[in-house]
């Protein structure tokens, strides 16, 4: 299931949005790595890289709420962490040796709700922060 970034993803804030679309592309890197058969070596560097730009892409969205006194920070933060979580087990899925259940765990673990974030959670961000703009600039 490879992802294509679009404009509804669009959280209306380009530094966001820039790595919401890098994000899927190392997803769609880690797709490609399981189902072209890569080492283990090359694929756990790809899921490292992917894991810490996730990391770095997260403190940036947190930078964000902090900044703009995001009423939702804990309970997307919390999310944040969870997503962490899961994606640590791509690298474990992957090392079983089963390219099927790394397939699996890549769409269900990491693509689907990443999507599903960045069109739920990342928008209401991405609103508040549009709206707070607004009132400021009023």
């Amino acid at each position: 299931m490879h992802v294509e970034w679009t404009v509804e993803m669009s959280v209306g804030i380009t530094e966001i949005d820039d790595q919401h679309k890098e994000l899927i592309r190392r997803s769609n890197d880690i797709l490609n790595a399981v189902i072209a058969g890569k080492s283990i070596e090359e694929a756990e560097r790809t899921i490292a890289f992917a894991q810490n730009y996730l990391a770095c892409h997260f403190q940036t969205e947190e930078k964000y709420m902090m900044r703009y006194g995001y009423p939702q920070y804990v309970s997307h933060k919390a999310r944040h962490t969870l997503y962490l979580m899961e994606f640590s087990g791509i690298k474990h899925s992957f090392q079983s040796g089963d390219p099927d259940s790394t397939l699996a765990h890549v769409s269900d673990k990491l693509i689907e709700p990443l999507i599903d974030h960045i069109k739920q959670e990342d928008k209401a961000l991405g609103n508040y922060i549009y709206a707070t703009k607004q009132k400021i600039a009023a």
